[in-house]
């Protein structure tokens, strides 16, 4: 049986790795082969991601493998949401991408809002009103002039620019482009009028791609300079979250996940969008997953235990079936005491790991583009028999 080698990118706002995945036999190894920092860039007052910093590490990365001459069926790439960059007519990266904890979205949706109320962009959304939304920040760049911005051709969000940069497709993503607060949850077309209201077009943003499909190969002298060869990029789930609930390890939809870490979040992975004046006011939001599903969920800024049941008993409240159990991934999926103490407090099992949920789900969206696993669900039947994985249940 052939041996699979998969590079998943893992970006992060502080820092990056690259993880290959191999696949033999039905199981899978994972082994960090390259780290790097990443950070923001002031520059005149404004804040910007380094891209060109992060393509020049995903070189290194992508020539180291070829001197020990690991051959990659595929490369997938993950970051985190919102923001984007602006790309000319020539095909040039215009500027720098905007940070998304630059300040310059203070009081921007309030302006919004007297095109569009609050209200309404829930209900044509579904996504809770954060500063930094991709639809708060291109409509502070159109108020403030940005000449990028102004003569943009097309609008890449952040892992499809990266990807973009290696092979020269363009590509919306579905699960980044969720991040958005400019995209239809239930259409996954973006919504003619938000359009208009921060001053593009639906020619601004590429085809939309489900998780799987594939954006291009390494671009001709990056295939030769790295000698890996014309490798595939795949669209994967490029949100981070998106990627995590991939890997949940899960038989059925009965589960809540709680993706548990420095920021956390609970939710349940559902068929169709929620949208309801209930999730409205109780700030539940819809992001595309993988396969047409939808992640609808909560943040939660305080992560306890009582919160945790709290917002546990809203999700039931609006899930199409009942949950019978909480996955907890990421990083705190390795608190036994907590996770003990949730298992009692809600009284259903706590099924604890992966720890490197974002990562598996990046590879596992890989192995599936090249016909490995079928669906979701042989990705977790998967990650369930060789990650290791832990269950906390309640005293009966």
């Amino acid at each position: 049986m052939k041996t699979y080698r998969f590079l998943a990118f893992d970006c992060g706002t502080t820092s990056g790795r690259a993880i290959l995945g191999t696949f033999a036999d039905g199981t899978f190894r994972m082994e960090e082969v390259y780290r790097f920092p990443n950070q923001t860039l002031e520059i005149g007052g404004k804040y910007y991601w380094n891209v060109y910093g992060i393509y020049e590490h995903f070189l290194k990365c992508l020539t180291e493998l070829g001197k020990r001459h690991i051959p990659l069926d595929s490369i997938g790439i993950n970051t985190w949401g919102c923001d984007f960059g602006c790309i000319g007519h020539d095909g040039t990266l215009l500027c720098l991408p905007r940070a998304y904890c630059d300040p310059y979205t203070e009081g921007i949706p309030e302006k919004l809002f007297q095109k569009v109320s609050r209200e309404q962009l829930y209900a044509l959304t579904g996504i809770q009103v954060i500063n930094h939304n991709s639809i708060f920040q291109m409509f502070a760049q159109a108020e403030e002039g940005s000449v990028a911005y102004r003569h943009a051709k097309r609008i890449l969000f952040m892992p499809d620019l990266l990807a973009y940069m290696l092979t020269r497709g363009k590509v919306c993503e579905t699960t980044i482009a969720s991040t958005s607060g400019l995209m239809n949850p239930k259409t996954q077309q973006f919504v003619p009028s938000l359009m208009a209201a921060v001053g593009l077009t639906e020619d601004h943003i590429p085809d939309r791609v489900q998780p799987g499909e594939v954006v291009g190969r390494l671009r001709f002298n990056i295939a030769k300079e790295t000698g890996l060869g014309e490798v595939p990029v795949v669209a994967v789930a490029g949100h981070d979250t998106a990627s995590a609930v991939v890997a949940v390890p899960a038989e059925n939809e009965r589960f809540a996940y709680l993706i548990s870490g420095t920021q956390s979040l609970i939710g349940i992975e559902v068929n169709e969008p929620i949208i309801t004046e209930q999730s409205a006011r109780l700030n539940f939001f819809n992001e595309s997953g993988i396969e047409g599903t939808t992640r609808f969920q909560k943040g939660l800024k305080d992560m306890s235990v009582e919160r945790c049941k709290e917002v546990l008993a809203m999700l039931q409240e609006f899930a199409p079936f009942k949950i019978e159990k909480l996955q907890v991934i990421g990083d705190g999926s390795t608190n036994d005491q907590l996770n003990q103490r949730i298992a009692e407090a809600i009284g259903m099992p706590v099924v604890a790991g992966p720890t490197e949920a974002t990562v598996i789900g990046n590879l596992m969206v890989q192995a599936k583009a090249a016909g490995l696993v079928q669906d979701r669900w042989e990705m977790r039947k998967m990650v369930g028999e060789t990650v290791q994985i832990k269950t906390y249940y309640p005293d009966t």
